[in-house]
């Protein structure tokens, strides 16, 4: 039995500097206008320490200073705030037919954002999709390019790869990207660090920073797009398992009519096609996934039942595993249908997340649709450069920006 992690023992004063910049930046990021004081009470440090660090922040351009506040006895205090421009990450979400960009500032606000249908399959080829991509965000949002901190790059692959035999357990795709270390590629000719991550934990992130999940600490995100994924978030961090690929739901074996199948074969994009002997476009689109919806309505009711019973399934065994405090749900399906799958799953199951007084949903919509995943991975990048060990959350090739002082 392994009472300790020898790992994470023994660290030295840099990185408990590092942590205390960042539990400082932190607190101006949620809450704005902090003095020393304030500060200092928060993290019990004492104010010399407070000074020392503010010093170094500001000192990096990080933080600044903003009007006192007046109206109180003596001195008024000096409030502080994190400067949003100092620092940006790029975010891409790479799926089949589709590839979503986006750009925040260090104050995780939105600055620029943009989406377009592909159809490529060579990992060569969409290796420089991406490059593309990534030159279209930095132009389109005008931000300058020193400030970038890195890439956020997400997609339905696996992000370990130790899995025996990825490509029976992921499409080809994926597994031929991961084969071809698309990240490595990317950070050698952008000579900015990239961020792997998978688009279901991508989006929870999403949702953590700028959607519904912002006033929690616990909740699952289910990413509906060309299959199913899962995000789950556990106080405010992402639940990976072992082997960091924890919320592979879509791989459940669930018996039909035609035998045993995954559930990600109903319960996603595919699956909505299937339902009418169809398969998705090569370059997939929200009109043409409407356009297909008005074509096929007989069908697509037929599948909202089906896939609104695997959903009711499904909430029953995440509840009873994970005890959420909401699951919200999003992905790439038009949220009219989103909305009506969730219908369909109603009345859900009575599990241990049920409450006699329920102040939160236990079955949400995403308030961002189809843009969480992409906001989460331009997320990475500004979360990583400020933390303590980066390497203890994120998956990354290149060299992150060291923005502290020395």
């Amino acid at each position: 039995m392994k009472f300790l992690d020898p790992h994470k023992l023994g660290k030295n004063n840099e990185h408990t500097k590092r942590l205390n910049r960042a539990t400082v930046i932190a607190l101006l990021r949620q809450h704005g206008g902090l003095s020393r004081a304030d500060l200092s009470r928060e993290t019990a440090l004492t104010m010399q320490s407070i000074s020392n660090i503010i010093g170094g922040l500001e000192e990096s351009g990080l933080i600044e200073a903003t009007e006192k506040v007046y109206g109180g006895k003596g001195q008024p205090p000096l409030p502080y705030a994190i400067r949003p421009s100092c620092g940006h990450g790029i975010g891409i979400n790479l799926d089949d037919g589709r590839i979503f960009g986006a750009v925040i500032d260090f104050g995780l606000n939105l600055v620029f954002s943009c989406e377009e249908p592909h159809s490529l399959t060579d990992p060569a080829e969409i290796l420089t999709l991406v490059e593309a991509m990534t030159q279209h965000l930095i132009e389109g949002s005008g931000v300058n390019p020193a400030t970038i901190w890195g890439i956020g790059l997400v997609s339905p692959r696996l992000v370990d790869h130790g899995v025996d035999d990825a490509h029976l357990v992921e499409s080809s795709l994926w597994a031929d990207i991961g084969d071809f270390g698309i990240e490595a590629r990317l950070a050698a000719s952008s000579r900015l660090p990239v961020f792997v991550e998978n688009d279901a934990n991508a989006g929870a992130l999403g949702e953590l920073t700028f959607g519904a999940g912002k006033k929690l600490e616990s909740f699952c995100y289910l990413h509906i797009a060309r299959g199913l994924g899962c995000g789950i978030i556990h106080e405010s961090q992402i639940f990976r398992g072992a082997w960091g690929n924890a919320g592979e739901f879509g791989r459940f074996p669930i018996p039909t009519a035609n035998g045993e199948q995954h559930l990600e074969s109903i319960l996603s994009i595919d699956g909505l096609f299937a339902a009418a002997g169809e398969r998705p476009p090569q370059q997939l689109t929200s009109d043409g996934l409407a356009a297909f919806s008005h074509r096929h309505c007989d069908l697509v009711d037929s599948w909202v039942v089906t896939a609104g019973g695997c959903l009711r399934w499904l909430m029953s065994i995440v509840e009873n595993a994970y005890d959420p405090q909401t699951v919200l749900i999003g992905g790439q399906l038009p949220e009219s249908l989103l909305r009506r799958v969730v219908e369909a799953a109603m009345p859900l199951h009575r599990t241990i997340s049920e409450r006699p007084r329920q102040e939160i949903d236990r079955l949400q919509l995403s308030l961002l649709k189809d843009q969480a995943a992409v906001l989460g991975a331009a997320t990475i990048p500004v979360l990583a450069t400020i933390q303590a060990v980066p390497e203890d959350n994120w998956r990354f090739s290149g060299r992150i920006t060291d923005v502290y002082p020395a």
